[in-house]
């Protein structure tokens, strides 16, 4: 889970319903302030899970599996945020089912699986949402989240999610961590300073690494806004102002507003198209998602944006 935690979205009504084609079905996600969240029933309880390609991991509330008496046991697994680790996670067997989208869609979610807990603070203000879907459900279910018009979109397993016309096609680099997990990056360039910048759709701003905003030449300020990782509050963090900012080399946001952290999680490089290493340097948030009407093929690795 790399990103800030984001207020919570409101339960599903009709716009939870998804439409569906011949190989495809899209659903409209539920979305405040920006945050997106996929309807979903979990035993009989209803609500949305916030979707999170900035963790490649699946959760729940604790609070939810008390509720519903879950036997939770400790996991091996220690969660990684923005701040470093923040300890281990309790894990359980739980049913869940996505309404509007057909048997073949999320399919991991469906019957009873082993689902890991997190505490409810990992998300200020979830009250009665559910969890976090991550990217390895997103990428399995050949998912486009849509950040521009808030719904989700699955395709038939090798289908293809098409490029608008006159948008711009930008490949991602897959960043491995872990024994098998992984989370998308965007190549980008600051001036002459190149990075890779984590896709994460639950980081309600985008964040860079202290030591590369330092090397890219932006000012830090305190400011009075802070971290929310999977074990609640980690502190204030710094902001500032970017010089331009280019993803892939073809998409210019010019200068956007950046929080600053120490990036612990984020450390070391990846590979980008031309075989170069390139270090991971931040998270590109919700709010830029949004503003660029992105569209983020989960198993492709491309993210369509509007010119």
């Amino acid at each position: 889970m790399a990103g800030f935690a984001m207020p919570g979205c409101s339960l599903p009504g009709n716009s939870g319903v998804g439409s569906r084609g011949q190989e495809r079905t899209t659903i409209r996600l539920e979305r405040r302030n920006q945050c997106l969240g996929l309807p979903v029933e979990i035993q009989g309880i209803s609500g949305c899970m916030l979707l999170d390609t900035g963790s490649y991991d699946t959760y729940v509330n604790v609070r939810l599996a008390d509720e519903m008496g879950v036997k939770l046991r400790r996991s091996d697994l220690k969660i990684q945020g923005i701040a470093g680790s923040q300890g281990g996670v309790m894990e359980g067997r739980i049913s869940a089912s996505v309404p509007g989208m057909g048997k073949g869609a999320f399919q991991s979610l469906s019957g009873n699986h082993r689902f890991r807990a997190i505490p409810s603070e990992a998300v200020p203000g979830m009250g009665r949402h559910l969890g976090i879907l991550g990217l390895e459900q997103l990428a399995d279910a050949n998912a486009l989240v849509d950040c521009g018009t808030g719904t989700l979109t699955i395709t038939a397993a090798g289908g293809a999610h098409p490029t608008p016309p006159g948008w711009f096609d930008v490949r991602l680099v897959k960043h491995h961590y872990g024994a098998s997990g992984f989370m998308w990056a965007v190549p980008v360039t600051l001036g002459k300073t190149e990075g890779l910048m984590i896709v994460d759709t639950l980081a309600e701003v985008s964040v860079v690494g202290e030591r590369f905003a330092k090397s890219a030449g932006i000012e830090l300020s305190h400011s009075s806004s802070g971290a929310y990782g999977a074990g609640g509050w980690t502190g204030y963090l710094k902001k500032g102002t970017t010089p331009k900012l280019v993803l892939g080399g073809a998409v210019n946001l010019g200068r956007i507003e950046v929080m600053s952290s120490p990036m612990k999680l984020l450390e070391g490089s990846d590979r980008n198209a031309m075989g170069k290493a390139v270090p991971v340097v931040g998270l590109l948030g919700i709010e830029q998602l949004v503003r660029m009407r992105a569209r983020l093929d989960c198993a492709g690795g491309v993210l369509q944006v509007a010119r």
